[in-house]
C-alpha cells in the first residue's frame, strides 16, 4: 500500500471526532431525534495503523485527533504524526453555532469515533457514525467539558463538565449516547483556566 493511499484511508470516522481547540479558558435530557447532520464533515478518517504512527491504540493509550474550530464554524483536523507532533491541518467540516466539542471513544476500542458537541444555544449533541443526535439541553451553564475515561469502571467513558460556579460534574454515558443524572465531583475548579485528563 502506498503512503498516499494509507493517508487517504487515514482520513474515515473523523467527522465523528473532535476536541475543540478552545484550549484557553474556555440537565440531562433525552434524545429527541436521530437524523443525519445538516452540516457534516467533508471527509472522514479511517482507522489506520499508518495514521497512528505505527502505534496500535488501546483504551489506555488511545489514538485521538486534534481538532480546531474557528468562530465561523470551520473545523480543521490535525492528525498525529507518530513523532509527538501533528501533520498539516485538513478542513473537514463546517459546524455553525458550535461552541466546542469533546472527543470520545464510546466502545473503548482505543479509537476516537464520536464526539459530544455543545452548541451556542446550550444543546448537547452526539455526533457518531455520520449521524447527529440531540442528547440534552442546558449545557450553556458549562464552560469546560472533557472525557477522561471510565472513572467508575463503567462500560462507556464518562463525560465531565465544569459549571460557571466552578463545580465539576460527572455524567456517566450510556450505549445510546444519552447521559445518566449528573453527580458532583468537587468545587473550586473555577481557579483553573482549563481542566482535562485521560485515564482511570
Amino acid at each position: 500500500m502506498t503512503q498516499s493511499s494509507r493517508r487517504a484511508r487515514a482520513l474515515s470516522p473523523l467527522a465523528t471526532s473532535a476536541i475543540a481547540v478552545a484550549l484557553v479558558g474556555v440537565t440531562a435530557g433525552t434524545a429527541l431525534a436521530d437524523a443525519p447532520a445538516a452540516a457534516g464533515p467533508a471527509k472522514d478518517v479511517t482507522r489506520s495503523a499508518a495514521a497512528a504512527g505505527r502505534h496500535r491504540p488501546t483504551p489506555a493509550a488511545p489514538f485521538f485527533y486534534l481538532t480546531g474550530i474557528l468562530p465561523s464554524g470551520q473545523m480543521y483536523v490535525y492528525m498525529p504524526d507518530g513523532k509527538g507532533g501533528f501533520d498539516d491541518r485538513s478542513g473537514v467540516a463546517v459546524w455553525p453555532h458550535l461552541r466546542y466539542e469533546v472527543s470520545i471513544d464510546p466502545d473503548l476500542t482505543g479509537w476516537q469515533d464520536g464526539a459530544y458537541q455543545v452548541m451556542d444555544d446550550g444543546t448537547l449533541n452526539l455526533w457518531r457514525g455520520g449521524r447527529l443526535k440531540k442528547v440534552a439541553t442546558g449545557w450553556g451553564r458549562y464552560n469546560v467539558a472533557f472525557s477522561p475515561g471510565t472513572l467508575g469502571h463503567a462500560k462507556h467513558p464518562d463525560l465531565l463538565a465544569r459549571d460557571r460556579q466552578g463545580v465539576l460534574w460527572r455524567f456517566q454515558t450510556r450505549a445510546d449516547g444519552t447521559l445518566a443524572p449528573r453527580v458532583e465531583v468537587g468545587t473550586g475548579f473555577d481557579r483553573f483556566t482549563q481542566v482535562t485528563g485521560k485515564g482511570d
